[in-house]
This record gives C-alpha cells, sequence and structure tokens, in this order.
C-alpha cells in the first residue's frame, strides 16, 4: 500500500496532466476553450487539493516542488479565469519558490512575468514592472524569444498608458517582430492589437482600428475565443470614443457572449458596465441601470472590488443626470468605500466630483457631467 505522501503524489501527477489537457484543448479554438473549461470545473476541488500538497511538500518531496511549479502554469489562462487575484498570486509565489529552490531558470521568469500581468491587472504597476524586468533578464538568458516578445508586449502597454508613447511603440514593435520569428500566433495577436491600442492613444484612428481587426482576423483564424473576446472589447471602446454608439453596443454584446461562453465573470461585470454607458449615450436610462445593477451583482459575487465600485460611481452619474442628486450622492460614497482600499486613481476623480455636485446644489445648479467609461480589458 502506498504511503500518504505517495498516494498524494500519484493524485496531484493525475490532476496536473487533466490541466495540461485542457490547456491544449483550449488552444484549438472556441469550442475545445469550452469544454475544456467545463472538464476543469467538474474537477476542480481535485486541482485545489493536488495543488495544495505540492506546496506543502514542495521542500520535503522532490515530485511535488516540479509539480508546484507546473500546477501554476500548466493551464495560466484558464486559472486567470477561475482563481481569484489573491489566490492566483498565492499559486504563484508557491511556484516561484519551488523555481528557486530547483534552480529553474526558465520557468522562474515565467513565473515573474505571470505576476506581473496579475499586478498589472490590479492596477499595482510598479510592482508589475518590477517582476516584468526580473523576468525579461532570466528569460533573454534562456534564449526564449516567444516569452521575451511577450514580456516586452506587457511591459510596452504600461509604457503606453503612462504616455511614454516612444518607448512604448519600439517595445511593441521588437514584441511583434519575435512572435512572428517564433511562429507564435497568439503574441503576435496580442502584440497587434496593443499596438492599435498606443495608436488610438496617439488619436490615430483609422490605423488603430486597422490593427485591431487584423488582430481579430488572427484571433478568429485560430479558434482563440479568449483572444477574440478580447479584441471585441477594444474595438467596442474604440467604436464608443469615436461617438458610433450603437457599434459599440454590438461590439460589447458580442464580448458579453464570448465572456458568457469562456465563463469569465470578471469580464461579465465589466462587459455591463460598459454596454450601460452606451445605453446612457442613447438615452436609454432603464436598460443602463439593470446592465449597472447585473454589473454590481457580478463583480460583488466574484470579490471584483474594483468594478463594483465604478459601478456604482456609473450609477451615481446615471442619477445625477436624472437630477437625483441626493442618490447620486449615495452610490458616489459606496465608490469611494470600495475603492479607498486599494487606492484606485479613479478616487480623486470622484471625490473632487462630489465636492462640486455639493457645490452646485447649494448654488442651485444641476450640471450634466459626462460619464467615466471604462476602456476593454487590457491585454
Amino acid at each position: 500500500m502506498p504511503s500518504v505522501n505517495q498516494a498524494s503524489c500519484i493524485h496531484a501527477k493525475y490532476y496536473l496532466s487533466l490541466m495540461i489537457t485542457t490547456h491544449t484543448m483550449h488552444l484549438q479554438g472556441s469550442e475545445a476553450f469550452s469544454r475544456a473549461l467545463g472538464i476543469l470545473d467538474e474537477n476542480w476541488l481535485q486541482v485545489i487539493h493536488g495543488q495544495r500538497w505540492t506546496c506543502e511538500a514542495r521542500n520535503s518531496h522532490e515530485d511535488a516542488a516540479k509539480y508546484c511549479i507546473a500546477f501554476a502554469h500548466a493551464a495560466f489562462p484558464l486559472l486567470q479565469l477561475r482563481l481569484l487575484p489573491e489566490e492566483l498570486i498565492r499559486w504563484l509565489d508557491d511556484a516561484l519558490q519551488a523555481c528557486r529552490m530547483r534552480e529553474e531558470g526558465f520557468f522562474e521568469g515565467v513565473t515573474l512575468a505571470n505576476l506581473g500581468v496579475v499586478f498589472a491587472e490590479q492596477g499595482r504597476i510598479s510592482q508589475a514592472i518590477e517582476f516584468y524586468e526580473k523576468a525579461l533578464v532570466l528569460i533573454h538568458e534562456q534564449r526564449e524569444h516567444a516569452q521575451e516578445g511577450n514580456i516586452l508586449g506587457n511591459i510596452a502597454l504600461i509604457f503606453a498608458n503612462e504616455n511614454q508613447i516612444s518607448h512604448a511603440l519600439t517595445l511593441y514593435e521588437q514584441s511583434i517582430a519575435l512572435a512572428r520569428e517564433t511562429a507564435d500566433r497568439r503574441g503576435e495577436c496580442t502584440a497587434l492589437c496593443n499596438l492599435g491600442l498606443l495608436h488610438d492613444h496617439l488619436g490615430e484612428k483609422e490605423k488603430a482600428m486597422s490593427l485591431l481587426h487584423q488582430g481579430y482576423a488572427l484571433a478568429s483564424s485560430l479558434g482563440a475565443l479568449d483572444l477574440q473576446t478580447m479584441v471585441l472589447g477594444h474595438l467596442g471602446s474604440m467604436s464608443f470614443e469615436m461617438g458610433d454608439i450603437q457599434r459599440a453596443v454590438q461590439y460589447y454584446e458580442q464580448q458579453l457572449n464570448g465572456s458568457h461562453l469562456l465563463g469569465d465573470r470578471h469580464g461579465m461585470a465589466k462587459v455591463n458596465g460598459n454596454i450601460a454607458l452606451a445605453l446612457i449615450k442613447q438615452e436609454k436610462y432603464n436598460a443602463a441601470l439593470d446592465c449597472l445593477r447585473e454589473s454590481i451583482e457580478i463583480a460583488h459575487q466574484v470579490s471584483d472590488t474594483r468594478q463594483e465600485g465604478i459601478a456604482h460611481w456609473n450609477l451615481g452619474q446615471l442619477y445625477q443626470q436624472q437630477d437625483d442628486i441626493t442618490t447620486a450622492i449615495s452610490y458616489a460614497q459606496r465608490a469611494i468605500r470600495l475603492l479607498s482600499s486599494m487606492h484606485d486613481p479613479l478616487l480623486p476623480i470622484i471625490e473632487n466630483k462630489m465636492v462640486e455636485w455639493q457645490q452646485a446644489t447649494a448654488n442651485g445648479i444641476s450640471p450634466k457631467d459626462a460619464f467615466a467609461h471604462e476602456a476593454g480589458s487590457n491585454v
């Protein structure tokens, strides 16, 4: 009879192989992606149990350390859909310790890069850059050009958001070149979309839309539902900014359907919020109200505090637009409470608007504010 450790190792190995299978499936197209998520969901508790054992035993069991690394990377895009950010960070931290213990330079670099992705999505930019830069050194040493291209693209996105346009453009071009050199078509799709967002930032709308459509065509040819859904969000946001609200709604509705098929409830919360903003532009206030409430409900269920706060803020603006300033301020206050714990950059905007509303009300004025548009998911 095997010992407890032996049995746990066999169990972890089995469910790790299942995760590898789901990762392979998700690369095969939209239908396979949905089946992969279904398999993962059916076995999720066993996957959690297996990963937990590898973490607990990694210092005393060689296979546990190896499997601990693999659990964090075997199906990373799927883990992003199923784990809360704090849980995903914990899995990656476990893997990072195992990588260093085993002196696995390549996987240490990949782990650091994935930590950068998670921290960037949480708005913790300085920490994300630190992870990316450490990852880039290790990956460059290993001559893993596809991974290097992905990391360069992620760093470029941060520089673009910080208006360091020239630096971002150089990094994006390097990222695309490396993706094409290594036949990394998913990486090429991501880089094209990020470059499109940069040209959008520069006001070059036609070039931006062209790059996004190229990215969408590439994602479609791969049958990559996750990438298609991501690009649809960007197309919706850009159409919104260009004043083509009906087209924006169409893109967002397709994005919402993709998020639903992926089981991406974080994405569903965000897209409902963006649909609401487009509906408000069309003066469809009741439908917008329903979407914002749906966004709040889903965000609360998945502990997406930032999206919950943004939706409360936009609800406040909706009521302010309808001259219900008391309700507007109430929702703005809730948004502040939700966002204050993460020092969100939206906070001072909300606080300043609240002061304006209160002063305007005291002076008998009812200003109409523009709604904050939360652009589609970052790549």
